[in-house]
């Protein structure tokens, strides 16, 4: 079994995989939500991984 963390939303909680650099709102979207089965490119993917790493400007 992959490791994963639990979130918590107002809906309720579910189980997140840990390498995901999304959350439980992603988690529920790419499940209810399949809308034309394509894939984002995996630069445009990894592009915003990265931002997400990024630290805030102040």
């Amino acid at each position: 079994m992959a490791a994963s963390r639990r979130e918590q939303d107002s809906i309720g909680t579910r189980e997140v995989p840990e390498s995901a650099y999304w959350g439980i709102q992603t988690l529920r979207a790419r499940e209810n939500f399949p809308v034309s089965g394509l894939k984002a490119s995996r630069h445009l993917i990894r592009s915003y991984g990265l931002l997400k790493l990024a630290e805030p400007v102040r």
